[in-house]
């Protein structure tokens, strides 16, 4: 058997307008001090990957079972093609570690299984390597529209400084790993909005944001200076949230320049995402909140707290359904364990 984790990850900043070029601080977590596994162990037909909500498999080369896992095959696929093999005969097991929608579960799956697969064919992976198999998984998920951030930031130990490089070539992702500390005394409340009924998918988020800020062709095909109306508000909320991200920092000032965050992605917040907020300040001790990752229905957010109040708003939120976690900036990449 081989098992291989990963962390998830947090756009603690730049969700959306990252498609367009623009700046997002991704952070790799660890949701309530778990991590994604998956093992990997020999089967006696084609390849099979079960998951925590079904299963999908190779049927004669074809593939069979729940879409939800479909993309899971194409990566085992893209492995085994890249090491001049054919699919092996497989099962993948995945042990869920809880974290809810938004903290990048897709782009998490796609590089333990990639990092497994690797370590099965009897090959130590480069960081390229992994990222390209797991963009392939995490772009089928985002329905081919993944910006890279989310499998830059599992792939890291460190917090990092990402966007897309829109070029005559085509588009590149570019990351810088950075230092960042919460303000003293300060903690971060990850949130699930869901209380029930269906999630809304990334694709069709990143079609109503598009719409909301009268995007009608493809990022690719808009101009710089097109794409720049869409993220330059946004990158300049980052570059705030950015600077006060220090151990002296004013936690006040940080928390409304995540409000002033969340004021700006409007359109792919819910009633359910901002009451969740609201219900965090009113509960005491919370200073400011945002959705990470897509938003819609639900999606996930983060509130900056007081260390000290963090159980009394996890509490109050408990009382009205909403679950909530404690979350860490991780300091360990993937691994095979």
């Amino acid at each position: 058997m081989i098992k291989a984790s990963a962390p998830n990850k947090m756009h603690f900043t730049g969700e959306h307008s990252v498609v367009y070029g623009g700046y997002a601080l991704v952070a790799p977590v660890e949701v309530g001090g778990k991590r994604n596994t998956i093992a990997l162990e020999e089967h006696n037909s084609e390849f099979r990957f079960d998951g925590d909500i079904g299963s999908s498999w190779f049927e004669n080369g074809e593939k069979k079972g729940d879409d939800i896992y479909k993309p899971m095959l194409d990566i085992a696929s893209f492995v085994s093609e890249k090491m001049g093999k054919t699919v092996p005969k497989l099962k993948a097991a995945l042990e869920w570690a809880d974290a809810p929608k938004g903290t990048g579960n897709s782009a998490c799956l796609s590089v333990c299984l990639a990092y497994a697969l690797y370590k099965f064919f009897g090959k130590e992976p480069t960081r390229e390597e992994l990222y390209g198999a797991g963009f392939v998984g995490d772009n089928a998920y985002h329905g081919g529209k993944s910006s890279g951030g989310d499998v830059t930031a599992v792939l890291s130990d460190k917090i990092q400084k990402f966007r897309r490089v829109f070029t005559v070539e085509g588009v590149k992702p570019e990351s810088q790993e950075i230092e960042l500390q919460l303000p003293k005394d300060t903690a971060l409340v990850l949130v699930s909005s869901h209380r029930g009924g269906a999630w809304a998918t990334t694709s069709a988020l990143i079609e109503q944001f598009a719409k909301a800020h009268n995007v009608s062709k493809k990022p690719a095909e808009m101009t710089d200076a097109e794409r720049k109306k869409v993220y330059a508000p946004f990158d300049s909320v980052v570059e705030k949230i950015q600077s006060l991200c220090t151990e002296d920092a004013s936690a006040e000032a940080l928390g409304k320049a995540m409000d002033e965050n969340h004021a700006l992605l409007e359109s792919v917040s819910t009633p359910d995402i901002d009451g969740a907020i609201g219900l965090a300040k009113d509960a005491g001790g919370a200073l400011g909140g945002k959705l990470i990752g897509a938003g819609g229905a639900g999606g996930s957010l983060i509130v900056l707290a007081w260390t000290k109040d963090v159980e009394s708003i996890r509490a109050k939120l408990k009382e009205k359904r909403f679950n909530s976690w404690p979350v860490q900036f991780a300091s360990r990449g993937p691994s095979v364990d």
